[in-house]
């Protein structure tokens, strides 16, 4: 796995084919648990903890 920069400054993954087809089949199953550990397996190490992340985001609007 290695990381590529677009032009605005974007990082992007260049996965394996099999890490690809491995993360493919656990979203369609519905297997979280994998998902999540192939992601963190090819995310870079400067990125913060996926729970990090998580708490950055904004609340969902109850109002729609």
């Amino acid at each position: 796995m290695s990381w590529a920069f677009g032009p605005d400054g974007t990082e992007y993954a260049l996965i394996s084919r099999d890490q690809w087809l491995e993360l493919y089949v656990a979203a369609q199953d519905g297997d979280e648990d994998t998902a999540v550990d192939t992601l963190m397996a090819i995310k870079p190490q400067h990125w913060p903890p996926p729970e990090a992340i998580l708490d950055e985001l904004p609340e969902p609007d109850s109002g729609m």
